[in-house]
């Protein structure tokens, strides 16, 4: 967790730097605002922060379910009758123990 003069910064060295322009709603800018003020910094290293943290989570989810999809494109995956079998397996067992 962040706290008021963490020491962080992603600032990138201008030949790997992109831009992108956003227009956020003003409600996100104010919160955006309150969180760099309390943290003593600027707008910018927050918006900066963000990214980071979706990619980390969300992004990650995304890429995985990608991965996934591009296995079963290239064959990679389990075939369906061979997880159907392995679920009526499954069934079975648990019924027996019933």
């Amino acid at each position: 967790m962040l706290h008021p003069g963490a020491n962080w910064r992603f600032r990138m060295p201008r030949e790997d730097e992109g831009r992108v322009m956003l227009n956020l709603p003003a409600d996100v800018v104010k919160r955006i605002d309150t969180i760099a003020a309390y943290i003593d910094r600027d707008r910018q290293d927050v918006v900066l922060l963000a990214p980071h943290s979706f990619l980390a989570k969300v992004g990650a989810d995304i890429l995985d379910e990608a991965e996934g999809f591009a296995e079963l494109d290239r064959a990679e995956g389990i075939a369906p009758e061979t997880v159907l079998a392995e679920a009526r397996i499954i069934g079975a067992r648990s019924e027996r123990q019933d």
